[in-house]
């Protein structure tokens, strides 16, 4: 079975080998474009986004998206979560777009959202206001 863009379904895992597992730090070269692995434990601990600095793009998989933010996964910690911001806030030029992997909006169509490094900063400011109670936040 083969799904479109937008699709979801249940389909049978497919088995494979994985020969080298690529580290943070390690880049990519896809033929004409460079990628850079980084470690952004958030979502979970082993959680990675890809940043491409020559067209200042961070591909963020689940560690940010334009709603609800799950940090507190299992092997999550808010902590870790903050410091990862941090890391990337140093590291980002402000112009930086944040790709991320989905948007869950009820009343829009799907799509592949993306954000800015000001978008980053207002997550790192809420935080705190979320822990001292002056913005609503819950724990899943």
């Amino acid at each position: 079975m083969r799904l479109g863009r937008y699709q979801y379904g249940r389909w049978s895992p497919v088995e494979f080998n994985v020969s080298n597992w690529i580290a943070p730090g390690e880049t990519i070269d896809l033929g004409g474009r460079t990628v850079t692995i980084l470690s952004t434990p958030s979502h979970s601990t082993k959680s990675v986004s890809m940043w491409e600095p020559a067209t200042k793009r961070l591909n963020t998989g689940d560690f940010l998206d334009p709603t609800t933010l799950y940090a507190f996964a299992p092997d999550a910690s808010l902590s870790t979560y903050v410091a990862t911001i941090d890391r990337l806030l140093a590291l980002l030029p402000p112009d930086t777009r944040l790709h991320c992997a989905h948007c869950c909006c009820n009343d829009g169509p799907p799509k592949a959202p993306w954000l800015l490094t000001g978008d980053l900063a207002d997550a790192r400011a809420a935080i705190p206001r979320i822990q001292a109670g002056q913005v609503e936040g819950r724990r899943s």
